[in-house]
């Protein structure tokens, strides 16, 4: 799988756009947390990381989504979009779960690492 992991990297390098239906779905995942653990900065920030899982503690829905949101704010722009599209995908493979066997916890277990 590294091998197939390796040259799907190799082609996103020489910049060219490879058939992922080609490919297994999880030499796909496989390179993406790849690049997800290659950033040179995690994709929250350090110093937010423990700020986003104070506001996990916030006593309501109301006050965590208010607490998201201004943490959201701190988040570097280029992040914040790559975090918006992770999200986005991330809906897609849970709207999947019968296919995908990936339900919200699951995904969090999978990148939780990653991210942070």
């Amino acid at each position: 799988m590294k091998s197939k992991v390796d040259e799907l990297k190799a082609a996103y390098d020489r910049e060219e756009c490879p058939c992922l239906e080609e490919y297994d779905p999880h030499t796909v995942a496989s390179l993406l947390k790849q690049y997800l653990r290659e950033l040179p900065d995690n994709l929250l920030g350090k110093e937010l990381v423990s700020r986003f899982e104070e506001a996990c503690g916030r006593p309501s829905e109301a006050e965590k989504l208010q607490e998201f949101q201004r943490l959201l704010g701190e988040v570097p722009t280029g992040s914040r979009l790559l975090l918006a599209w992770l999200i986005t995908h991330m809906d897609h493979v849970i709207a999947r779960e019968t296919d995908t066997k990936m339900n919200i916890q699951n995904i969090s277990i999978v990148l939780n690492p990653t991210v942070q």
